[in-house]
């Protein structure tokens, strides 16, 4: 490796038409890998600015493209540790759930279920039906309904009282 300067480096679309690049660009959305792309360009960017030696082979640099995207580069979600002492932390996404859970939801995720359809009648029903019918079980309440969220609860809590 020399001392290359800003000419020197690869274009986006050159690194693209890399062959190591296009391997790896296969298996990925192209605008993740894009995304990638530039990240290593960015890095031979500072490393110029540094005064720094850098590859600019295509070929050599389809590796650090490959490690940004392995290593979760353009997606959103990330596993974190929730060292916050709050267990069920929304900043956070949700609470953890147990292996027990996560079976029973892959195993119903393999097949269609009764979302919402009677089973007696076979016509549509409420899309809810099934989980009032626990929670009015569970609490003996006379009904329920679900939401998925706070903001969701607290809009039907306004609206229920108001009226």
């Amino acid at each position: 490796m020399s001392n290359p300067t800003f000419r020197d480096i690869p274009s986006v679309t050159a690194m693209l038409e890399c062959e190591a690049v296009a391997e790896i660009a296969a298996r990925f959305p192209l605008a993740t890998v894009k995304k990638a792309i530039r990240a290593v360009l960015d890095d031979l960017r500072d490393a110029a600015r540094a005064g720094q030696p850098f590859e600019t082979d295509p070929a050599a640099l389809a590796p650090g493209v490959l490690a940004a995207l392995e290593s979760g580069l353009g997606r959103g979600l990330r596993r974190v540790i929730n060292a916050t002492g709050i267990v069920a932390h929304t900043a956070l996404g949700r609470s953890v759930l147990s292996k027990d859970v996560l079976e029973a939801f892959e195993e119903e995720a393999r097949g269609y279920c009764l979302l919402q359809i009677d089973r007696a009648t076979a016509g549509r029903n409420k899309r809810d039906g099934f989980c009032e019918e626990l929670v009015k079980e569970l609490t003996g309440c006379e009904a329920a309904t679900i939401v998925n969220n706070n903001a969701a609860a607290t809009m039907l809590t306004l609206n229920t009282t108001a009226e």
